[in-house]
């Protein structure tokens, strides 16, 4: 599927104009991989390198381009949490959360992977979760590849204590895997700090917005969280001190819910550089004891 695309976004822009030779794809081996990846960065014509995929090969590129002394650019796995404040509109964060839980078979790095949802109103707010989570169509991988792995992360999961939730622990085909909602996630377990990349759910209960904090920020990963809280101020005083570049305030994709005029600043192990056109911070002011020149100050 991937290699049909890239060829079709090359043809759509020869098809405007494009020289020949400006844009060009190419495919290898997985075997060959390795040598036609350090050929390619270590090529003089080749000025710089962008990756987007796993912080594992993340490394390897790194190094290699420090190697030839290239600049980087990295896109690499993610966490991404939604944060359900005590006073936050229980069902727009369930809704939210399920569909970039679930959405695409998750493939994709923005996904959310984990609800932190406030202890005052957990028991509102999961039979809401479970009504949006139930009510969410399975969708296949690209390869099954990729929900074998993450099937192998539930499972470990399960056997040291994780509960189910919501779903169960299964493929509905080879390319399918079952969307699931765990709980009881502790740092034993692989599938706490590792992006799931596939349909599931990791659900935490915190006590207040600290707890909230220290959770998101305990993550090697620090590209995506989403916020929601009725109180616009409290919900940016808890955004300012995640350690994570990319962060939506109530929006109904949550941690997908990032916009084409917000660059992709990346952090920790999710990668670095920037990601966008314009190298802008958005900022909504909705405090006016604070101007636009102090929020970015202080962001």
């Amino acid at each position: 599927m991937f290699p049909h695309t890239h060829h079709s976004i090359a043809r759509l822009f020869n098809e405007a104009g494009l020289p020949a030779g400006v844009l060009n794809v190419i495919q290898s081996q997985r075997e060959d991989a390795a040598v036609a990846t350090e050929t390619l960065i270590a090529h003089p014509h080749i000025r710089k390198t962008e990756f987007i995929g796993s912080a594992n090969v993340g490394a390897r590129i790194g190094a290699l381009a420090g190697k030839y002394l290239k600049p980087v650019l990295m896109e690499l796995g993610g966490k991404g949490a939604a944060l359900v404040l005590d006073d936050a509109d229980l069902e727009l964060a369930a809704n939210a959360a399920v569909r970039c839980g679930f959405i695409h078979h998750v493939q994709i790095c923005f996904s959310t992977d984990r609800v932190i949802v406030d202890a005052k109103v957990y028991d509102q707010f999961m039979p809401l979760l479970k009504k949006a989570a139930e009510s969410f169509p399975p969708a296949s991988a690209v390869t099954p590849a990729g929900p074998a792995r993450t099937l192998g992360l539930l499972q470990e999961a399960v056997a040291k204590g994780a509960r189910v939730l919501c779903g169960e622990v299964k493929l509905l085909a080879p390319d399918t895997l079952q969307p699931v909602v765990i709980t009881g996630v502790t740092p034993e377990m692989e599938i706490y700090d590792e992006e799931g990349f596939g349909p599931t759910l990791q659900v935490y209960v915190v006590n207040t917005d600290d707890e909230a904090i220290e959770l998101v920020n305990s993550s090697k990963y620090g590209m995506t969280s989403a916020v929601y809280s009725k109180d616009v101020c409290r919900a940016l005083r808890v955004a300012r001190e995640l350690d994570v570049e990319l962060i939506s305030i109530n929006h109904p994709m949550a941690t997908v819910g990032n916009d084409a005029n917000h660059p992709g600043s990346l952090t920790k192990a999710s990668g670095g550089g920037r990601i966008g056109f314009l190298h802008i911070q958005a900022v909504a002011i909705v405090d006016p004891t604070e101007s636009m020149a102090g929020q970015a100050a202080a962001n």
